[in-house]
């Protein structure tokens, strides 16, 4: 079982941290994170994806430095995205200004219209 201790780490790189961990164990492997911030547990839970996990256990660690304990379990893995999909191809409407060729209209070297 991994351990991860966020008591002392910068915690917005150890969630990433913890995430790619997690998308990398194979169902059935468990991990454990200790954390000083009661709020760092809810951040825990919004990084980790929904009912691909049962918690174990959760409670306080007394001494030093005090702080929260969660051990999980992953009990599903995460579905691949379907080549083609929204994801990679997300639909023209939302492209955020982009021209057919996929740039940014005259701002792009290749295809810069003179004068533009």
């Amino acid at each position: 079982m991994e351990i991860f201790d966020l008591r002392n780490a910068i915690v917005a790189l150890g969630l990433l941290d913890i995430r790619r961990r997690f998308k990398a164990m194979r169902v059935g492997e468990s991990m454990a994170v200790l954390w000083g911030e009661a709020t760092v547990g809810e951040d825990l839970m919004r990084v980790l994806p929904e009912a691909s996990f049962d918690v174990v256990s959760l409670g306080e660690i007394p001494g030093q430095p005090p702080g929260f304990r969660l051990e999980l379990v992953k009990t599903r893995g995460e579905p691949e995205p379907l080549r083609g999909s929204a994801i990679e191809s997300p639909p023209a409407d939302i492209k955020g200004g982009l021209d057919g060729r996929g740039h940014q209209g005259r701002l792009c070297p290749t295809h810069r219209r003179p004068g533009g």
